[in-house]
């Protein structure tokens, strides 16, 4: 394998792992009632906001779901760091792997 090829299936992979991490999160329902982080705590907050609205319960409920986007960038941080570092062992073996193949 050329070293062209090797650098278009290296790129070809790492924008299909970047198009995966960016993927909007699509719902029906909206994204505040679907992440099971504080599940329960936010739909309760909700449900007050619902039956009493008022600028307190609102401000309950935006809260919960404040918390809910901070979990969500952090995980997907988290998911991106994991990402980078299994990327960089697989571009290495792929590249050290092809290389020595060659050698020997």
């Amino acid at each position: 394998m050329n070293k062209s090829l090797k650098m278009l299936v290296i790129l070809a992979v790492l924008l299909l792992e970047f198009a995966w991490l960016m993927w909007p999160w699509i719902s029906r329902q909206g994204y505040a009632q679907e992440g099971s982080y504080r599940h329960q705590q936010r739909f309760a907050a909700w449900a007050a906001w619902t039956r009493h609205p008022s600028p307190k319960t609102k401000a309950g409920f935006d809260r919960e779901v404040r918390r809910l986007d901070q979990h969500m960038v952090r995980a997907r941080w988290v998911m991106f760091a994991e990402l980078s570092v299994l990327n960089g062992i697989g571009i290495y073996w792929f590249l050290k792997r092809e290389t020595s193949k060659r050698v020997a």
